[in-house]
């Protein structure tokens, strides 16, 4: 059984929908962004107790739930912390899976208003049956006009740029 999978189970028999999700997903961005963390837990001469105190020490204040201590001890041992970021992604995924909860990203020009977000939520909930839509918007000048709306693998190209692409694939 993966970390994910094993976690997962724990999220659902606790009740931790929330709590270890999130706690996860601050630790592994954490580490993606200090990827020397990872690297020195694996360090060479370091006893798994100096590990796990390191461990303890370093995320003191964002994993607080002994379960997720417990995994990143573990994968600290076994010098797979490392893979922390991938398992988190797994993790939200079975845990959106779930909870009938589907990851949507808009790109536009300028920031939605929180009107223009929630009908948004509230078109992609109706089309495709989710109990929630987890909305998470990019603003980038450089689509001219127009949305792209990224759901899952598929992605819809509304935007100006996207358009004027197509023509200039049409033309030449």
């Amino acid at each position: 059984m993966s970390y994910a999978h094993a976690l997962f189970d724990v999220i659902q028999e606790q009740n931790l929908w929330h709590e270890l999700p999130n706690q996860l997903a601050q630790v592994a961005s954490a580490i993606r962004s200090v990827p020397q963390v990872a690297t020195a837990l694996a360090q060479p001469g370091l006893t798994e107790n100096d590990k796990a105190d390191r461990i303890t020490a370093l995320f003191a204040d964002i994993a607080t739930h002994p379960v997720l201590i417990r995994l990143l001890v573990m994968m600290a041992q076994q010098d797979k912390l490392d893979k922390l970021p991938f398992v988190a992604e797994q993790v939200q995924l079975l845990v959106d899976k779930a909870q009938r909860v589907l990851p949507a990203e808009v790109t536009t020009v300028v920031p939605m208003t929180d009107d223009q977000k929630r009908q948004l939520v509230d078109t992609l909930k109706q089309m495709t049956g989710m109990t929630d839509i987890r909305l998470t918007c990019h603003v980038l000048p450089d689509i001219l006009g127009g949305v792209v709306l990224k759901i899952q693998d598929l992605v819809m190209d509304g935007s100006t740029l996207g358009k004027l692409s197509q023509l200039r694939k049409q033309w030449c």
